[in-house]
């Protein structure tokens, strides 16, 4: 069994709760551009215990372009098959 992140959550759990919440895939990706340029608690898709395990991430300097690409990348990571630990669905 592989220990869990210390540092941070898994990608395909964040790909999981931004599947949960958006059906639509470029609303999706534009709040996680939005997150990844100024990350606020109020605009997390991570459960309470994830936040309070990792905190944020620090806000990061990319141009639109690399957030896109960040973006879509990190969405693209969803697997219907992943159920995040301790958070049965």
């Amino acid at each position: 069994m592989t220990p869990p992140p210390a540092k941070a959550p898994p990608i395909i759990g964040l790909a999981h709760f931004y599947h949960k919440v958006f059906d639509d895939r470029e609303v999706g990706v534009h709040h996680i551009m939005e997150f990844i340029a100024n990350p606020e608690p109020g605009k997390s898709k991570l459960r309470a215990p994830a936040i309070s395990r990792f905190g944020l991430m620090p806000a990061v300097k990319l141009t639109a372009t690399e957030l896109r690409t960040v973006a879509e990348w990190m969405w693209d990571q969803y697997d219907p098959a992943f159920t995040p630990p301790d958070c049965p669905e």
